[in-house]
């Protein structure tokens, strides 16, 4: 699910901006995409309600990533919005 549609709180907002700001600081060029997906029925077929992606986009081909995309998807141990617990980054 889209970073941008899953801020219900704002302690999950803070945990979106940390993600955000430790991929900048790893890779400075990138630039952060809280909407990677497209909002579309056959999208939405394939949502997780548990989770939450967002996308980062470089300027050019990164050679230490070997792409131009990388998308990072935060899986919670219970849905967004109640008190859940951050179980990783896939």
């Amino acid at each position: 699910m889209n970073a941008s549609y899953q801020v219900t709180s704002p302690e999950l907002a803070q945990t979106i901006a940390s993600v955000a700001t430790a991929f900048r600081q790893r890779f400075p060029d990138g630039r952060a995409d809280l909407c990677p997906w497209r909002d579309d029925r056959r999208t939405r077929r394939w949502e997780q309600p548990n989770s939450i992606d967002l996308g980062f986009h470089f300027p050019g081909w990164s050679p230490r990533l070997a792409c131009r995309s990388v998308l990072v998807q935060l899986q919670f141990k219970t849905p967004p919005g109640q008190q859940g617990q951050l179980l990783g980054l896939v």
